[in-house]
């Protein structure tokens, strides 16, 4: 390509002869795609922005929408968790859980703790928010558990935080046959209640 090129001129022939017939009246009206003005852009960066609690010590910024069950960091050994709606068999009424602060001492998992009746399998009370550090345990016949969060500590500081659940929680006990045995397991349902057959 020869120096003196008009580029201006060569990109307006080269996309005039790439046209296809329904692109005919495309480029009429169309301003120019060069500019002959040029800009100069500079980089920044900004210092101290709180990026990451293990390297620099700034707690981990929240996320940009607010939702149930949500944990944040608080400090860099604390976190903010909010409450959520909780709902169970048998009127599946609501339950507000409310939201709490958390100390972080090693890696685990925020928990949401139901406990329920031993003859009626109610819930008893309002289910209650903590922390466990290691694997979360296992639901049994008194206690349903459920993970509300999984986080990362390291270093003296929460480093990362897995968000689990986001919604109201629908909770279902069953009676299931597991190996020849009856066993009870807690569905967590798409919808608020369970209804009859038709008729």
């Amino acid at each position: 390509m020869a120096e003196n090129v008009n580029m201006d001129s060569f990109i307006r022939d080269t996309l005039s002869s790439l046209r296809r017939p329904r692109d005919v009246d495309f480029y009429a009206d169309q301003p120019s795609l060069i500019s002959t003005s040029t800009k100069k852009f500079t980089t920044t960066s900004i210092v101290g922005t709180p990026l990451d609690v293990g390297t620099q010590g700034y707690v981990l910024p929240p996320p940009a929408q607010e939702h149930q069950w949500q944990a944040t960091t608080a400090t860099a050994t604390t976190l903010n968790v909010i409450g959520g709606v909780f709902r169970s068999q048998g009127d599946f009424n609501q339950t507000d859980v409310l939201g709490v602060v958390l100390v972080v001492g090693a890696s685990g998992y925020v928990i949401l703790t139901v406990i329920r009746d031993e003859g009626s399998r109610e819930v008893v009370g309002v289910p209650v928010i903590s922390y466990v550090e290691g694997d979360p345990p296992a639901s049994d016949y008194y206690n349903q558990i459920i993970p509300l969060a999984k986080v990362t500590f390291e270093e003296g500081a929460i480093t990362n935080i897995l968000q689990l659940k986001f919604e109201e929680l629908h909770v279902f006990e069953d009676l299931a046959v597991v190996n020849g045995e009856f066993r009870l397991v807690d569905l967590l349902m798409a919808g608020r209640n369970i209804y009859e057959l038709p008729p």
